[in-house]
């Protein structure tokens, strides 16, 4: 008997409709024209998958408030979109500083949001704030509830669930090197699909989702506790163990250190855990004065404190910031030389602060200048406290609703 080669009609029309959908939540102005075009179908058969996902109530048709034209004149083209209600998916992030979840719809709709905690490094309380986290949102979901994504710091094999290295736990008793596969006790706890990934490359996609970056190749700079830059290809996806994370902090960097140069992690020289660690070290050497007497006085020293002294003028703060915002742009010409990508999104909380976001700019324009690299346009992202919970929220709606029959 001859074997059969190729797709039933059936696993096409499967195949297209996921197509589809993809196109639909991506693109900046999805027509029934310009979908089939993007996806080589005809609009007869663009059409008919569409028009059943609308009888479905999965997606809807409507003017859009945009114009095709350049101008803005012309006649608003009707458009597809999902029905924000069609679909809904818990999005929690395991920081350094809190844990934050958000409950969202397909139109990127926050239903309920909360903050507790920060249990980053304590396996098992991590494990219980998920849950405790994950149950309170999903008490308000009233429609196609789709599962729980989960943000965390370090390699991430995403497809088994596995946290492979990154996260130091601290409870006594376990071993750190453990490999902790969060995946498979969460899915028993919460009874619906889990996804857990790296944090840094979870923001990234979810800025493309949210822009709708689809055909440029960015970098995206996170800084926090540690610094990661995973760089976004087009149409790429945060999933699986081979995925890039960027991390850019182990970048080995020459630091001119009080006693001499030295070669130090960029981790060691920039972001918000050395910039504590230095004023720690600069007061107990008799410096940062209006920051001791805060500290001497029970305020506790953290990241916070010390941006606010810097928005005030204090000019001891602002010389480490400016520090660590030098050692940041040297790393990202390095990004520009070795990989050269089109953008490179920042995000951080130290650079709410213009200044920073000027030294920055300044520096990295100046490094890229003095050896003959091209530099990428930088995108300042607005600070939210939220946005690594929305982006983990966007993963679970993208890989268990869009990227599903």
């Amino acid at each position: 008997m001859e074997r059969k080669i190729g797709n039933s009609l059936i696993e096409t029309r499967k195949k297209n409709r996921i197509l589809i959908k993809k196109q639909i939540y991506h693109q900046a102005i999805p027509t029934r024209t310009q979908i089939a075009e993007n996806l080589g179908l005809t609009l007869a058969t663009l059409s008919t998958s569409a028009n059943e996902m609308i009888s479905q109530g999965i997606i809807e048709e409507i003017v859009s408030d945009q114009s095709l034209s350049c101008t803005g004149a012309g006649r608003k083209p009707k458009i597809l979109r999902f029905c924000s209600d069609s679909a809904c998916a818990i999005g929690i992030d395991i920081g350094p500083y809190k844990t934050r979840a958000v409950l969202m719809d397909m139109g990127g709709n926050i239903i309920d949001s909360l903050e507790a905690e920060a249990v980053q490094h304590d396996y098992s309380r991590m494990i219980e704030m998920i849950e405790t986290s994950a149950k309170k949102l999903m008490s308000q979901v009233t429609g196609n509830f789709l599962g729980v994504s989960v943000n965390v710091a370090g390699i991430v094999d995403s497809s088994s669930g596995t946290i492979v290295k990154g996260i130091v736990f601290t409870n006594p008793g376990e071993d750190a090197s453990i490999r902790k596969n969060l995946k498979s006790v969460l899915e028993e706890k919460l009874d619906c699909p889990v996804l857990i990934q790296n944090n840094a490359k979870s923001r990234a996609f979810g800025h493309a989702i949210k822009n709708h970056i689809k055909d440029t190749t960015f970098a995206y700079l996170y800084v926090s506790r540690g610094i990661a830059c995973p760089v976004m290809e087009p149409n790429e996806m945060p999933y699986g163990y081979s995925a890039s994370i960027g991390e850019l902090g182990r970048m080995v960097m020459e630091w001119n250190s009080p006693d001499g140069k030295r070669l130090m992690t960029l981790n060691e020289v920039a972001g918000e855990h050395t910039i504590i660690n230095r004023c720690r070290a600069e007061m107990t050497a008799g410096k940062l004065e209006t920051l001791k007497r805060l500290c001497d006085t029970g305020t506790e020293l953290s990241i916070d404190l010390i941006m606010k002294l810097d928005a005030d003028g204090d000019t001891e703060i602002r010389r480490l910031f400016e520090s660590s915002c030098e050692y940041l742009g040297i790393a990202l010409s390095n990004i520009s030389c070795m990989i050269n990508p089109e953008m490179i999104v920042i995000d951080g909380y130290m650079f709410s602060n213009p200044l920073n976001r000027e030294t920055l700019r300044s520096v990295y324009s100046e490094k890229c200048e003095a050896v003959e690299c091209s530099s990428a346009s930088l995108f300042f992202i607005d600070y939210d406290s939220f946005a690594g919970a929305k982006s983990a929220a966007y993963c679970a709606l993208d890989k268990l609703f869009l990227s599903v029959e």
